[in-house]
């Protein structure tokens, strides 16, 4: 199965999560390519498998440059006190975790490891492109998408 039918697949087994950008309603299918909400409106999965709800371009100065740059940072430890401690505070069983600004992803993949017994499902946004996309790389089930931070409510659920 291609990385994009399973970004698919994991938003389908999650669609109650989701809501509209455009009218706030909840999100009813996926048909071929889209996610659809109620009313209608249509977003689809771009080639990297993720979704674009951003409404607009996003100004950020963050470039795949800078990410790369952090992901090397985060690779050799960087954030993994902190990943460990989030980690032992969360219960032990399986959750809806959301990364808020999740940038590469590398401490979504990093606490993913840490519960891999729990079959969690992760999510992560973030309004930089090159960061999401460099996100979608990674070895991880994790579904990722660009939505610009005053919408966090369109996540229809509280994840964590």
């Amino acid at each position: 199965m291609k990385k994009v039918e399973r970004q698919r697949e994991l938003v389908k087994s999650n669609i109650d999560l989701f809501q509209c950008p455009v009218c706030e309603q909840p999100m009813k299918k996926i048909e071929g390519n889209s996610l659809v909400c109620i009313n209608n409106h249509r977003f689809d999965f771009n080639r990297h498998g993720y979704l674009h709800f951003l409404n607009g371009a996003a100004n950020t100065e963050y470039g795949s440059e800078m990410f790369n740059s952090r992901r090397q940072l985060l690779n050799a430890g960087l954030f993994s006190p902190i990943i460990e401690g989030i980690s032992k505070l969360l219960p032990a069983k399986s959750m809806k975790i959301l990364d808020v600004g999740t940038g590469e992803g590398t401490p979504l993949m990093q606490l993913n490891a840490l519960r891999l017994k729990y079959s969690d499902t992760m999510i992560g946004f973030d309004i930089s492109k090159p960061g999401i996309t460099l996100a979608t790389q990674l070895p991880l089930a994790a579904f990722f998408l660009l939505l610009i931070y005053g919408n966090y409510h369109l996540l229809h659920k509280v994840l964590i």
